[in-house]
């Protein structure tokens, strides 16, 4: 006679395999959105990743520069908890420990943008530039920031006037 219940073969090792796999997987996918959801919330959260501040160029750092880095961390943060007078202040002393340092200028420019003194910012970012000029990504960071200061600061004639006319255009 044929019972109710479907005859199962196969090997019991493999079928307790397949379970345990179909059991796991969701857990390993929950586990990976979770710090995928971490890593975007800490970028969010920053200005610049630890290893920005760093150069391409693997020379030795002066005790100076690497003080001016700690203090430059400190900045980091200041910066991105929007607090940024405290930012400036601290990105400032950094600088006045190692005024060579480059990133400091590009973080104290930064600073002054978000404050919207555009003109300060992009005076700031030119030092910055000499400092970096053989950091390629760097100078990437730099030309970006320049290029949105001078589009914040002078936006094109359709954005600035309700009605432009054809004047505004020839």
């Amino acid at each position: 006679m044929h019972s109710g219940r479907p005859k199962t073969t196969g090997n019991p090792l493999g079928r307790f395999l397949i379970f345990l796999f179909i059991l796991i997987l969701p857990i390993f996918f929950t586990h990976c959105a979770r710090e995928s959801a971490k890593t975007w919330k800490k970028s969010e959260e920053t200005i610049l990743e630890p290893e920005d501040l760093q150069t391409e160029s693997k020379e030795y750092f002066s005790p100076q520069r690497e003080a001016s880095f700690r203090i430059l961390e400190i900045g980091q943060q200041e910066l991105a908890a929007r607090e940024t007078d405290k930012a400036i202040q601290t990105i400032q002393e950094a600088i006045n420990i190692d005024p060579q340092n480059g990133i400091a200028y590009y973080l104290l420019a930064k600073g002054h943008y978000i404050k919207k003194n555009y003109a300060q910012a992009l005076g700031i970012l030119e030092k910055a530039s000499l400092l970096l000029e053989e950091e390629a990504a760097w100078k990437n960071k730099i030309e970006t920031l320049k290029n949105i200061i001078v589009y914040e600061e002078k936006p094109p004639v359709d954005l600035q006037k309700e009605n432009p006319s054809e004047e505004d255009y020839f």
